[in-house]
Formats: structure tokens, sequence, C-alpha cells
């Protein structure tokens, strides 16, 4: 399996979700469950492993976005890589 790695599609989104401060501007209350979110991604060996944290529910998205993959913020939120 390949080892997760993470990569930002624009500089802006990357400090967004790497600089404390920025995370917190950027997302409010949710700021917290995305940071635990990034750190579940970082930590994860392979993806399999996202799939054994049932708050993280991750999940193969449909349609349009076939073959890429979500992971829940909250109940209406989801980073989707």
């Amino acid at each position: 399996m390949i080892p997760v790695e993470i990569q930002y599609r624009s500089r802006k989104l990357e400090k967004q979700l790497t600089d404390p401060k920025e995370l917190l501007k950027s997302f409010g209350q949710l700021a917290r469950k995305v940071n635990q979110r990034l750190k579940d991604l970082a930590a994860a060996d392979h993806l399999g492993i996202l799939r054994k944290i049932p708050a993280a529910r991750c999940h193969e998205l449909g349609g349009d976005r076939k073959g890429e993959l979500a992971v829940d913020v909250s109940g209406n939120y989801r980073m989707i890589f």
C-alpha cells in the first residue's frame, strides 16, 4: 500500500489548513474537527485505516466524483480527496 501524502490544491488552502490561526479564522467552530481529520490522514499508513475510524465515515463518492474519497468533518461538512 502507498503511504498517505497530503498535497494541497493551492498555497492559500495549504495556509488555511496548516496555520492554526488561519484554520480557526477560516473554519470557526469546525476548525478542531478539520484539524483532527488532517491528523488522521497524516497518521494513516494507507487510506484503508481511515475506514476503521467510525467518526470519519470514510467513503467513496459516485457520479462525477467517482474515484474520489470523502471523510466526514461534521453532519453537513466533509473533506474530499
